[in-house]
């Protein structure tokens, strides 16, 4: 069985109207979830490593509400 030739031809670039609808996003409608805006955040040092502090400070106050409602559940009022 023989295969295929590789070809050397880069393929023509793709304009956007052939691309479908929804890959398309305007600008306003982009989140930190969308690929191109968090490869875009964090190719700029300063503000990933803001962001990466934002999200340290996040995950302690998400810890002190575990702990808190951890304390609560064990709570027992004295009669």
């Amino acid at each position: 069985m023989k295969l295929p030739k590789e070809s050397t031809e880069t393929p023509p670039p793709i304009a956007p109207e052939q691309l479908k609808p929804s890959y398309l996003k305007p600008w306003e409608d982009l989140t930190i979830a969308d690929d191109y805006m968090f490869k875009l955040v964090m190719s700029h040092k300063h503000i990933c490593q803001h962001l990466l502090e934002w999200v340290d400070e996040l995950q302690e106050f998400i810890t002190k509400l575990k702990t808190n409602e951890r304390e609560k559940a064990n709570y027992r009022p004295i009669k």
